[in-house]
């Protein structure tokens, strides 16, 4: 007698309980688990893919899910992707609507419509309590830290991040000699010292002042107080601002600079006996130059620029008498070829290396009473300069101050051909020693701000006899973009 409660299927061998069929297919589905495991597992490894070791060991511990469980959902150690239901015992994820296995982690494509195959019909009618696979949870993308001391430092992405400016001691070599001027004796006046004809009173410009290997885009002002500047006539306290701005070109690869100093320094104008003006405003010559990033690696940058110094200073007039006045005109181009290197070592140091050639091309002529004495060629100047520095502060996520830098410089003037010497007919000038050698040496501190403004604080003082200056106070403001296009593009976001 039949049992009414129970239902039957009819098949070759006639009436026979369904659950006995569902029993004997227990074991497919596990085979077909297993299988398709393997599959998974043997086409990651033939395609190279490697394992993650903590996935490896949560895989391990994972009990086998049944079909259709998301196990990414349950956040499993070492659960799959988006929780197929063919591997989601491994850190590979396969189904026919997904593609093939994706390593762990790996977000896969999201699936499009398609229609049912029959494979995966006959398995829906097998299992119709069987729960639907969930529609794949959403993988966010990697979220990148915010940037630290080690993106600061440029340790690891690129040393553009970890750029600050130089600081620079230069004003000029007419403070360290004195040039002397010997009229005729028919003038009866005594031989006197003057300003170094080759160059204004408002001092030179050179690469190391407020630069950086790399090419950036910003507007600057740079402010000096030197103390105690021997012009020979006298020891002046010479104030000097020096304007400028720096683009780049060609994603940061190339930029072009200028500068204007100005100062408040010796008047143009000496009248020999009557009381030196030393407060009168002066330009100096304006200061063009060019940059190129050579090679750029993890820790090392080099790069090449050219500078040149037009003459737009005004000329330096000495009257000495009512019958003897000189006149020194301002007529010289100089032409300034530079290297500067970086080295970022680590997290925390950085290193700065400048080297420069200074260039007189046509020099300055000398007129005595309107008549010409001859052309003096200021000397050829060779520059060396360090910088070695340490971030001493760093908070990225600041509104206000984000980093501090520490810096310390040591900068070498030498002369590479000998001071010129006039003889006119109505005047002699004489350059002094030919041996030049000039050290000065420098400590600062970097603030870098929220928007890229950046304030630099130095003081530096002569390290030899021949100087620059007794002393020097510098302040630095930069606005823009904080390292410039390469910075942006290594990801800096100061």
């Amino acid at each position: 007698m039949l049992n009414a409660n129970r239902t039957f299927e009819f098949s070759r061998r006639g009436a026979a309980p369904a659950k006995r069929r569902r029993n004997r297919l227990a074991p497919v589905r596990r085979i077909r688990r297993a299988l398709a495991t393997g599959i998974c597992a043997g086409a990651a490894l033939l395609s190279g893919a490697a394992i993650p070791a903590q996935a490896q060991q949560g895989a391990a511990q994972q009990p086998v899910m049944p079909v259709g469980y998301n196990a990414a959902l349950r956040g499993h150690a070492g659960s799959v992707t988006h929780g197929a239901p063919h591997c989601h015992s491994y850190p590979y994820t396969y189904t026919p609507s997904y593609g093939p296995c994706l390593p762990y982690g790996q977000a896969p494509t999201p699936a499009q419509p398609s229609d049912q195959t029959g494979a995966d019909q006959a398995q829906s009618d097998a299992a119709p309590d069987a729960a639907p696979t969930p529609a794949p949870a959403p993988v966010p993308a990697p979220v990148s830290s915010s940037p630290s001391m080690s993106s600061a430092s440029g340790s690891q992405s690129s040393p553009a991040s970890a750029s600050v400016n130089s600081i620079g001691d230069f004003y000029g070599i007419t403070s360290y000699r004195d040039t002397i001027l010997t009229p005729d004796p028919i003038f009866g006046i005594a031989p006197y010292a003057i300003p170094n004809p080759g160059e204004s009173l408002v001092g030179r410009i050179k690469a190391a002042e407020n630069n950086s290997p790399f090419p950036q885009d910003r507007v600057f002002l740079d402010y000096t107080a030197y103390q105690n500047v021997p012009f020979g006539l006298a020891e002046v306290d010479v104030e000097r601002f020096v304007p400028g701005f720096e683009r780049t070109f060609q994603d940061g690869l190339f930029s072009v600079e200028m500068r204007m100093p100005l100062a408040q320094t010796l008047d143009s104008t000496l009248v020999a006996g009557a009381p030196l003006e030393t407060d009168s405003w002066e330009a100096g010559n304006l200061y063009v130059a060019t940059k190129m990033l050579l090679y750029n690696g993890e820790f090392f940058t080099f790069a090449g620029g050219m500078g040149i110094s037009t003459p737009t200073a005004q000329d330096i007039d000495i009257v000495a008498s009512p019958a003897f006045s000189t006149s020194i005109e301002n007529r010289a181009v100089h032409l300034l070829p530079y290297f500067a290197m970086q080295f970022v070592p680590g997290e925390t140091f950085f290193f700065q290396y400048y080297i420069q050639t200074d260039v007189d091309l046509n020099g300055n002529p000398v007129y005595v009473n309107g008549d010409l004495q001859g052309v003096y060629q200021a000397e050829t100047l060779l520059y060396n300069d360090l910088v070695f520095g340490a971030w001493l502060y760093d908070d990225p996520s600041s509104s206000l101050l984000r980093s501090v830098a520490g810096v310390t410089e040591l900068h070498f003037t030498n002369n590479l051909s000998d001071p010129d010497t006039i003889t006119g007919a109505s005047a002699d000038i004489a350059g002094g020693d030919p041996d030049l050698d000039i050290v000065t040496g420098i400590v600062g501190l970097h603030f870098l701000y929220a928007g890229g403004a950046r304030v630099t604080l130095g003081y530096g003082a002569p390290l030899a006899d021949d100087r620059f200056a007794d002393g020097e106070l510098r302040v630095m403001l930069n606005w823009g973009p904080p390292f410039g296009a390469l910075g942006s593009l290594a990801g800096v976001g100061r």
